[in-house]
């Protein structure tokens, strides 16, 4: 088996990106696309729209409102809110997000957040297809320390059924490089547990270091398999990876955002799959929507079908689609 390709679905939206797909599909009769934008001062908002579950490509709604308001000065979410996982606990939906600020010595920073929704607060309208829910702000939860020495950001938690608590892999800049007289980046995927979602504690692993040539690894999945005492346990993990320098070139290399794959059994030590079966490399043609890049990957299980969705080309210039696999 393969990733079948799907194809883009974002084609109506007008925004002139959709970075960073989020999906949420607890809810009643709608799943909801979150993904973020830009304004003309390169600010980022989260906007989304709902599609009708297994058949994204049918849109039911847009949102027409913004879902976070922007810090106020001197706050980590200043310059811009980008949403990169959520899920439900209990009645609570916890909206993980990167609050971006900006600097004099490099061009941004970025610190791993949280927002919250009460399901049926009856203060607004709730949560139902094409309303915007009133997520409230509890702050950051991953901040420079003396493990992360720089930002952290694209944190996806999930629960792990084997040891009762949350796991979340998340980005960790470690570094800024020159790269044609502007600094960039260089990131790691680092691990952090948390018993409840709201606290979340370092666990100073380096869970996917950079391999040869690498710069930045981002967007981590996780499907957990074998959940009872009748299978082993295993767990599988989706991730975009780029190169070192030249990253933004638009061109098709390897050095452009990739989608790749690793496995472990005691989600400490991982290894890359090298069965390009599992990866969704760029098609092709360059000409192609997801050609040149494919990157920021958000799967979901429905069904017994895996569903990963993603950007091609630009960073999500070219928009979101997505791919299925039957397992």
């Amino acid at each position: 088996m393969t990733w079948k390709r799907q194809g883009c679905i974002s084609k109506l939206i007008r925004h002139n990106r959709q970075q960073c797909p989020v999906v949420d599909i607890d809810n009643d009769g709608f799943w909801r696309i979150y993904y973020s934008h830009r304004d003309a001062f390169n600010r980022s908002y989260i906007s989304y729209f709902d599609v009708e579950p297994g058949y994204p490509d049918n849109i039911l709604d847009f949102g027409f409102s913004f879902v976070l308001q922007h810090g106020k000065v001197g706050q980590v979410d200043t310059a811009g809110v980008m949403a990169t996982s959520i899920m439900t606990i209990d009645d609570t939906k916890f909206l993980y997000y990167i609050g971006w600020s900006k600097r004099t010595d490099v061009p941004y920073f970025n610190t791993t957040c949280l927002a919250t929704y009460k399901i049926g607060d009856e203060i607004d309208w709730g949560y139902r297809c094409g309303i915007t829910p009133n997520f409230i702000k509890q702050g950051p939860i991953l901040s420079p320390d003396l493990i992360d020495s720089g930002y952290s950001g694209t944190m996806r938690p999930f629960y792990d059924y084997d040891t009762n608590r949350y796991y979340g892999f998340y980005l960790s800049c470690n570094e800024w490089i020159n790269i044609n007289d502007i600094q960039g980046p260089i990131y790691d995927i680092k691990r952090a547990h948390s018993v409840d979602g709201y606290k979340w504690h370092k666990d100073g692993i380096t869970s996917l270091p950079l391999g040869e040539g690498e710069g930045g690894i981002s967007s981590t999945n996780i499907i957990q398999e074998g959940s009872d005492l009748s299978k082993a346990i295993s767990y599988k993990m989706w991730f975009s990876v780029r190169g070192k320098d030249n990253f933004r070139r638009g061109i098709k290399d390897d050095k452009t955002y990739r989608i790749k794959y690793a496995e472990s059994i005691d989600l400490v030590n991982w290894e890359r799959g090298k069965d390009e079966s599992l990866f969704l490399l760029p098609t092709e043609d360059p000409y192609d929507w997801d050609g040149i890049m494919t990157c920021y990957p958000y799967i979901i299980e429905y069904q017994g079908t895996l569903f990963m969705f993603y950007n091609g080309n630009g960073f999500g210039q070219s928009g979101i689609g997505y791919a299925t696999y039957e397992h």
